[in-house]
């Protein structure tokens, strides 16, 4: 029986006409591929705004972009001018420094905005939930460049958040670190040279997290791309491993790399033994010893006392 005709007898001697009901058509953005809005918001803010329709959002998201990078160029180009203007506002070089920071510190974060708000206004307009694509190579290949956006292609937006901060965080460690050390000359005063130390010796520890976080991150994305169970909500996910552990028991079921994961880690400890003990100490000593030195020159304090610290302990 077809429903969808319905007969209208507007004179009881006329013949019935069929009217046919307009059929409802899905709307267009109703289907977006949530890692492809992310995707193209890592590539140019704005990206993934403009491929879900928001035209206007992502045109001042991509304005902002293009403000972000020709600042610094153009104030490097016109620099002695713009440096003789600032000195005639009294503006110290750790003034600078700071606004520098900032500005850089604020672009990361709207990258990281627009990509986010791309990646989630799509999982919300569409009729069915997110599972991630189906490749099982593209989200490590994706994480190599930039951790935490495998996650996101795997439809995994919270774990993916936590990689993209610590990578964050990494990116602006690194161009900070560079420019701490270039204007280090310039500043004048004992306060301006400890409040830059400082956040020099934050810097210096946060950048060996990233450097681990980044394969984590890749494994993490091969492995859940090629296994859907991992793509599941936690609690469903233990709820899964708690059946296999009564079928299988803990070693099979629950654990079944434990003995590969026990044998890597045991390599691990004995390479690190293995280099604590046999290394070139006396080398890597001397070396510290030398930076040491060159710091105290430089007027530092807390790092040279930091390598004091580690001389010792080695």
């Amino acid at each position: 029986m077809d429903t969808d005709r319905v007969c209208v007898l507007e004179d009881p001697d006329e013949q019935p006409r069929v009217r046919k009901r307009p059929k409802q058509t899905p709307s267009p953005h109703a289907q977006r591929n949530p890692a492809a809005a992310f995707s193209w918001s890592i590539l140019v803010w704005g990206g993934g705004q403009i491929y879900r329709g928001q035209g206007g959002v992502g045109t001042v998201l991509l304005l902002l972009m293009v403000n972000f990078y020709a600042h610094p160029v153009l104030v490097w180009l016109y620099r002695e001018p713009v440096l003789a203007w600032l000195k005639g506002f009294a503006v110290t070089p750790s003034q600078m420094l700071e606004a520098a920071t900032l500005f850089y510190l604020s672009g990361l974060l709207v990258w990281l905005f627009s990509a986010e708000h791309a990646y989630l206004r799509t999982c919300a307009t569409r009729s069915t939930a997110f599972r991630g694509i189906g490749s099982a190579w593209l989200p490590a290949m994706c994480s190599v460049l930039l951790p935490g956006w495998g996650q996101f292609l795997n439809g995994q937006a919270k774990k993916g958040t936590f990689f993209m901060l610590i990578a964050l965080a990494g990116f602006f460690a690194v161009p900070t670190v560079l420019g701490i050390w270039i204007v280090w000359p310039s500043l004048d005063t004992a306060v301006d040279r400890l409040f830059w130390e400082k956040i020099l010796v934050v810097l210096l520890l946060t950048i060996p997290a990233v450097l681990l976080i980044w394969p984590l991150s890749t494994f993490d994305a091969l492995k859940v791309s090629r296994d859907e169970i991992k793509k599941e909500p936690l609690l469903k996910r233990l709820e899964y491993a708690n059946n296999r552990r009564r079928m299988f028991g803990w070693s099979r079921g629950v654990f079944p790399f434990f003995k590969r994961t026990a044998a890597f880690a045991i390599l691990l400890v004995l390479f690190s033994t293995i280099v604590y003990y046999y290394g070139p100490r006396d080398y890597y000593f001397a070396r510290l010893q030398q930076l040491q030195v060159h710091l105290s020159q430089q007027h530092m304090v807390l790092i040279p006392q930091l390598i004091d610290r580690l001389l010792d302990y080695i």
